[in-house]
């Protein structure tokens, strides 16, 4: 069965989604007031905890490269939603107070 030209894909019914999700989010506030965008929230601060997680394993927790990891932690430092501790076995990532509290 063939479908017609003009029946939207799967990758741009999601594209339309997210674009509509983010756009959504931001009206009520993200980005202004201390609010995560949606991007790092999505791909970073909701696989966090207040004790930490493992540096390490963050890329495969939230599926992205080594690199964007390291781009999404340092933006939540300078924004104070994320610390990063120096432990024992290597280095945590945890939220801070004003994360959870918001």
């Amino acid at each position: 069965m063939k479908l017609p030209l003009t029946t939207p894909t799967l990758p741009s019914l999601l594209w339309t989604l997210l674009t509509k999700l983010e756009q959504s989010y931001s009206d009520q506030g993200a980005t202004r007031d201390g609010m995560p965008s949606v991007d790092l929230w999505s791909n970073l601060l909701r696989c966090l905890h207040e004790s930490g997680t493992d540096r390490g394993a963050l890329p495969a927790l939230v599926r992205l490269s080594t690199r964007a990891v390291r781009t999404r932690i340092a933006f939540g430092v300078r924004h104070g939603w994320v610390e990063e501790r120096k432990t024992d076995v290597g280095w945590m990532v945890a939220l801070t107070a004003k994360c959870l509290c918001e």
